[in-house]
């Protein structure tokens, strides 16, 4: 076996020790016996005439190491007891973008010292603040905090602990005392992050608030929905018809979205430079992308991917696709080990990346008879791929199937980057000279008028999706069967053909 195989195969089995670890939740016992047996086996069957025995070895050593390092990741509880604690004061700054819901906006805080007796002494375990709706906090506010702390609690069919716990939060503040701080005393280089992503949060209310100047609604919410991931102002009316034609992705700036977009992206930059510059202009807008929404951790993460697979496909081959995405996914999950169950962004911008890059080249052989103009062949391959990758993933989190989903994407998604363009530059012209920004903005406000009416037409028709239910097994059943038709087509295209004499 090759050693680039062999690398492959080890990155697979690290992601699959820590999924294994996530479901079945075992002792370090477990892991450390796998681990020593296999070393053992290592020095015991090292040499070139067992090299299979040897790559299976390797492999288990990966899979042990993936279980351990979820869960030493597990084994990292709160400083707090279990129960929570009264009458804490922290000092520290706000740590995310405040989520505005019901009659709260919750935020991450991020504790720098808590005070004990007389004096505040180093502390930084991370904590979900619930504040009042009033006054709004920015990414990076200074603030003392006094409050009653406790710990999270599940939902009747969500785990919110677990998804609390992947970000490092065990305890939540409800209705603190917050006193407004000028100044804190941090290191160098978080001092240098603190200011960075202020001043990026800053601009981004600025140009959000531009678009909605050089832009009517709704099409200026949807604009900030897809380049900002804004959508507390997109009407609820017009969400809903998002669901029921299975666009919601495009305003949620997950994986999935930055996934189908950069390769919206690549093949829209295709139709006039060379796949090279094509993919430079794409990891340009991928970054900007990224900036423009305040690179939180899981767009930064989802852009380290999309950036990968892009570099890939200047190489032209699939080999490199192959190490590239099992690259990404291990650096991210060794990152955040918690993200490969609980974060549903990374699943499916995972799972988008897999179709695209191997279902994709299948799915468009068989769709001959559509044209080429405009990539709209390739992209309707690419959009295909991607759906039949994430749909089991879909009906499992959001229990709806949208019977239009496809032909929704199919005439949507090839719309967005133009509306993306549009909207940006109208955004950016508004800043500096407001009648262009009128202008541009007129043309984004077409573009999107269109996506929005074929949004609306779609939705309005009668069974346009169905409730249903599709529980883990359904969706195990569901990709085993994927990957199966995948490995037979695999193996009868790869059989060699017979040459006729005659």
């Amino acid at each position: 076996m090759h050693r680039s195989e062999v690398f492959f195969y080890g990155l697979v089995a690290f992601l699959g020790g820590i999924l294994g670890q996530s479901i079945a939740n075992f002792g370090s016992t477990f892991w450390l016996i796998i681990l020593a047996v296999s070393l053992a086996g290592l020095g015991l069957f090292y040499n070139k005439i067992l090299a299979k025995k040897l790559s299976l070895i390797s492999f288990c050593i990966f899979f042990a190491l993936g279980g351990l390092w979820l869960h030493r990741a597990q084994s990292v509880v709160s400083q707090f007891p279990a129960e929570g604690l009264s009458e804490v004061e922290l000092i520290g700054y706000v740590a995310s973008e405040p989520k505005f819901s019901g009659r709260t906006q919750d935020f991450t805080f991020q504790p720098i010292a808590r005070k004990q007796g007389d004096g505040f002494f180093e502390f930084r375990e991370k904590i979900l603040v619930q504040a009042d709706l009033f006054p709004v906090y920015r990414w990076g506010d200074f603030m003392q905090l006094k409050t009653d702390l406790g710990p999270s609690e599940n939902f009747s069919d969500f785990d919110y602990v677990a998804f609390l716990a992947r970000q490092g939060i065990f305890q939540i503040s409800k209705s603190p005392k917050i006193f407004p701080l000028s100044n804190l005393e941090l290191n160098l280089f978080e001092n240098f992050k603190v200011k960075l992503l202020n001043r990026i949060f800053l601009v981004k209310a600025k140009f959000e608030a531009s678009v909605q100047q050089v832009v009517v609604e709704p099409n200026a919410a949807f604009i900030n929905g897809i380049l900002l991931g804004t959508r507390s102002k997109i009407p609820e009316a017009l969400i809903n018809n998002f669901a029921q034609t299975g666009l919601t992705h495009i305003l949620a700036i997950s994986g999935y979205n930055i996934t189908i977009i950069a390769w919206v992206f690549l093949a829209s930059f295709l139709i006039f430079s060379r796949r090279q510059v094509a993919v430079l202009f794409s990891l340009i807008g991928i970054i900007l992308f990224v900036i423009l929404t305040g690179a939180s951790a899981s767009v930064v993460r989802a852009g380290i991917m999309g950036g990968l697979i892009l570099l890939a496909t200047s190489v032209g081959r699939q080999y490199d696709y192959k190490i590239s995405l099992a690259l990404a996914g291990a650096f991210m999950a060794f990152q955040n080990p918690y993200i490969l169950r609980f974060d549903i962004g990374f699943q499916l911008s995972f799972l988008a990346t897999v179709g695209i890059l191997y279902f994709s080249p299948i799915v468009q052989e068989r769709l001959i008879w559509l044209p080429e103009r405009f990539r709209f062949r390739e992209t309707a391959a690419m959009t295909i791929s991607a759906q039949i990758l994430v749909l089991p993933l879909i009906l499992h989190y959001f229990n709806f199937f949208s019977v239009v989903a496809l032909p929704a994407n199919l005439l949507v998604l090839p719309l967005i980057p133009s509306s993306m363009l549009f909207g940006f530059l109208a955004g950016i012209a508004g800043l500096i000279f407001y009648p262009l920004g009128l202008v541009l903005g007129w043309l984004a406000w077409l573009v999107t008028s269109l996506e929005i009416a074929i949004i609306r037409l779609l939705a309005a028709l009668p069974f346009s999706g169905l409730e249903l239910s599709f529980p883990w097994p359904l969706v195990a059943l569901a990709y085993g069967l994927i990957f199966f038709w995948f490995w037979r087509f695999q193996i009868n295209t790869e059989k060699p053909k017979l040459i006729s004499y005659e």
